[in-house]
């Protein structure tokens, strides 16, 4: 494939290399080449003669932001799917002011605005039903269920959820299987349905690896870390925590680290040791800080309840907040290996 592209650069053919990054985002997305299919598209649109806008052309400047978004660099996200939509919509494409403004909605997740969240996500399904398109349908119905989710709705995102399995089934979409799976995984957990949240988390991991999506894997992983964080098997909680941080770093996923440090920092106050789980939040609420990515509020009543139990068994609150800020300053690299041991740190 980078023969490929290799060789349509070195072409003069414009359109066909904006053709080719439309056609590479699932891969680079699902197999973890996005800081490189960030580079491609970035030659690719910059080789682009001036003139009227085509469709390629839009949807190769979606693809560059829908990949910064997902290398958490909302900064340069933003522009580039702004531009796409606004591109799109000059050019009546609905399939591709649907695919901007669910990135757009999920960059809105991501920032914390939830209302806008709701919103686009809404306004790009309608459009996908307009359109006839089950699949992308089934993919809404999975990120207003995460909206829901986030915000603390277990109700309206149980419902969302099941809607989007049954269509990502219906279809055949293993990967919106895999997301509507792990949502629902998160709802048993967060409802204390323990066994049904580790037997719909496994599941949906498996789903991950068969596809090679590595997103996935690190998801479900996540998950059931903090299944088996609740169900008091702690060492298996490291391990999984552990491996989802690895895939997490290795793609640059900085927001994906900062919730993985968070559940890290919960396992270390349940284990006892309270300066260590202080450590971790800290690195993990620089990271957000850094990110412009608050704490969603259903994320943030769990810390807070972790947090609150930690820094009571601390019995000292100056050392306690001392550690927390310490964590904030530290390299990231030095807060993993006191988190996880010198081996993950390395990778």
């Amino acid at each position: 494939m980078r023969s490929a592209l290799e060789w349509s650069h070195g072409e003069a053919r414009a359109q066909e290399d904006l053709r080719l990054c439309g056609a590479m985002h699932r891969f680079w997305f699902t197999r973890g080449y996005v800081a490189e299919g960030r580079q491609w598209c970035a030659r690719m649109l910059a080789k682009t003669p001036p003139g009227e806008p085509t469709l390629e052309y839009a949807k190769a400047v979606n693809v560059a932001g829908s990949l910064a978004w997902h290398q958490t660099d909302f900064l340069a996200a933003r522009p580039l799917l702004e531009k796409s939509l606004v591109l799109s919509r000059a050019l009546d494409d609905r399939w591709g002011i649907a695919r901007t403004l669910n990135n757009l909605g999920c960059l809105a997740i991501e920032q914390g605005d939830y209302p806008t969240a709701q919103t686009l996500f809404q306004e790009s399904l309608a459009l996908w039903r307009e359109l006839g398109d089950q699949r992308g349908a089934a993919g809404l119905l999975g990120n207003l269920a995460m909206v829901a989710h986030e915000c603390g709705d277990l109700v309206a995102a149980r419902t969302l959820s099941q809607e989007s399995l049954a269509l990502s089934r219906e279809v055949e979409d293993e990967g919106r299987v895999a997301d509507a799976l792990n949502i629902l995984g998160n709802i048993a957990c967060d409802q204390g349905d323990l066994a049904t949240a580790w037997e719909l988390n496994q599941e949906s991991l498996a789903i991950g690896r068969e596809l090679g999506d590595r997103d996935c894997i690190a998801t479900s992983l996540s998950s059931l870390g903090r299944v088996a964080f609740l169900r008091g098997e702690f060492g298996d909680a490291r391990s999984l925590y552990w491996e989802a941080l690895a895939i997490r770093r290795e793609l640059g996923d900085r927001l994906g680290i900062a919730r993985t440090l968070e559940g890290a920092a919960a396992l270390a106050a349940a284990r006892g040791d309270s300066l260590e789980a202080a450590r971790t939040w800290g690195a993990a609420e620089r990271l957000r800080q850094e990110l412009g990515s608050p704490i969603s509020p259903n994320e943030r009543s769990r810390n807070d309840r972790y947090a609150a139990v930690a820094r009571a068994d601390s019995q000292d609150e100056g050392a306690f907040a001392r550690a927390w800020r310490q964590g904030g300053e530290k390299p990231l690299g030095e807060t993993i290996e006191l988190a996880f041991g010198a081996t993950i740190a390395q990778r």
